[in-house]
């Protein structure tokens, strides 16, 4: 099966690492509420086009394996992979590769502050930001885990993730 994106919408304009925390803030039409979740149907309400997409890139992401160091969805995705690839498709560029790169990004924000589309760091293999996902919504989060397992969203509830997570940064910023 082919995961495929369509274009992003035309109000974004690429953007390079440096710019990554004002790149999409014009497109974004009201990203301050954490989405709804429409239990029947497993999506989320999301309102402004930039969420939207990045709903719809999401959700075409998850079941997609593990493949350590790629990009490419048909080859599979690990955890800064998939982060990488799906900002992309909203028109950041020249992103960091490794989820220690990514935490430099953006704007720190308290867990208590999450909203969609946030990155969400972990201390997965001995140092703080080996691992990164992207935040949903309601205590949850999609992430390409670990080899052998999928693209899938977990719950940052879970002890596992609990006693691991090392902070969060927001890169879609629709206050400024």
């Amino acid at each position: 099966e082919q995961h495929r994106i369509s274009q992003p919408p035309s109000a974004v304009a690429p953007a390079t690492a440096s710019a990554v925390t004002s790149a999409v803030t014009s497109a974004v039409t009201d990203a301050t509420q954490t989405p709804a979740r429409d239990k029947d149907a497993g999506r989320f309400e999301l309102q402004g086009s930039i969420l939207s997409y990045l709903q719809e890139s999401l959700e075409g992401m998850l079941g997609i394996a593990y493949r350590f160091g790629s990009l490419n969805p048909a080859r599979g995705l690990d955890c800064s992979g998939l982060v990488v690839h799906v900002f992309s498709k909203l028109g950041f560029s020249d992103l960091p590769r490794t989820a220690s790169g990514l935490a430099g990004l953006g704007s720190q924000i308290d867990k208590g502050e999450l909203r969609f589309g946030d990155l969400v760091f972990f201390n997965t293999r001995g140092r703080r930001y080996s691992h990164v996902g992207i935040y949903i919504g309601e205590g949850r989060f999609i992430h390409a885990a670990t080899r052998g397992r999928k693209v899938m969203e977990s719950s940052l509830d879970e002890r596992y993730y609990q006693t691991r997570y090392n902070g969060a940064r927001r890169l879609i910023n629709a206050d400024s």
